[in-house]
Protein backbone atom coordinates (compact mmCIF):
# COMPACT_ATOMS: atom_id res chain seq x y z
CA UNK A 1 0.00 0.00 0.00
CA UNK A 2 1.58 3.24 -0.89
CA UNK A 3 1.29 6.47 1.25
CA UNK A 4 -2.11 7.89 -0.84
CA UNK A 5 -3.77 4.90 -0.34
CA UNK A 6 -2.54 5.04 3.40
CA UNK A 7 -3.96 8.27 3.68
CA UNK A 8 -7.07 7.73 1.73
CA UNK A 9 -8.32 4.53 3.83
CA UNK A 10 -7.25 6.34 7.03
CA UNK A 11 -9.70 9.58 5.76
CA UNK A 12 -12.33 6.91 4.77
CA UNK A 13 -12.21 4.94 8.32
CA UNK A 14 -10.96 1.90 6.36
CA UNK A 15 -7.87 1.88 8.44
CA UNK A 16 -7.89 0.76 11.67
CA UNK A 17 -5.74 0.03 14.67
CA UNK A 18 -4.56 -3.61 15.76
CA UNK A 19 -6.82 -3.17 18.72
CA UNK A 20 -10.32 -1.77 16.06
CA UNK A 21 -9.35 -4.35 13.70
CA UNK A 22 -9.20 -7.30 16.18
CA UNK A 23 -12.47 -6.72 18.40
CA UNK A 24 -12.03 -9.78 20.09
CA UNK A 25 -11.96 -11.27 23.44
CA UNK A 26 -8.91 -13.52 24.54
CA UNK A 27 -10.23 -16.71 25.72
CA UNK A 28 -8.12 -19.88 25.86
CA UNK A 29 -11.14 -22.28 25.44
CA UNK A 30 -8.98 -23.48 21.72
CA UNK A 31 -5.50 -24.45 24.16
CA UNK A 32 -7.84 -26.52 26.42
CA UNK A 33 -9.77 -28.05 23.42
CA UNK A 34 -6.42 -28.91 21.64
CA UNK A 35 -4.89 -30.01 25.00
CA UNK A 36 -7.66 -32.41 25.78
CA UNK A 37 -8.05 -33.61 22.32
CA UNK A 38 -4.19 -34.10 22.19
CA UNK A 39 -4.65 -36.07 26.13
CA UNK A 40 -7.14 -38.43 24.34
CA UNK A 41 -5.21 -39.07 21.07
CA UNK A 42 -2.70 -40.04 22.90
CA UNK A 43 -4.75 -42.26 25.29
CA UNK A 44 -6.73 -43.95 22.88
CA UNK A 45 -3.23 -44.73 20.38
CA UNK A 46 -2.19 -46.23 23.74
CA UNK A 47 -4.81 -48.34 24.33
CA UNK A 48 -5.01 -49.26 20.36
CA UNK A 49 -1.10 -50.43 20.44
CA UNK A 50 -1.59 -52.33 24.41
CA UNK A 51 -4.64 -53.85 22.40
CA UNK A 52 -2.85 -55.16 19.19
CA UNK A 53 0.62 -56.17 20.93
CA UNK A 54 -1.35 -58.21 23.31
CA UNK A 55 -3.68 -60.15 20.53
CA UNK A 56 -0.47 -60.17 18.75
CA UNK A 57 1.15 -62.10 21.38
CA UNK A 58 -1.96 -64.51 22.18
CA UNK A 59 -2.12 -65.28 18.42
CA UNK A 60 1.51 -65.87 18.21
CA UNK A 61 1.51 -68.39 21.11
CA UNK A 62 -1.31 -70.40 19.98
CA UNK A 63 0.46 -71.15 16.29
CA UNK A 64 3.19 -72.09 17.87
CA UNK A 65 1.37 -74.44 19.76
CA UNK A 66 -0.71 -76.01 16.89
CA UNK A 67 2.93 -76.49 14.78
CA UNK A 68 4.34 -78.82 17.44
CA UNK A 69 4.42 -82.26 17.00
CA UNK A 70 2.37 -83.81 19.77
CA UNK A 71 5.09 -86.87 21.12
Amino acid sequence: MTSDQTSEAARNGQLKTPVEARQAVKTRHVRWVLAISLTLTVVALGGALAWYASAEHHGQGATIEQQRPNG
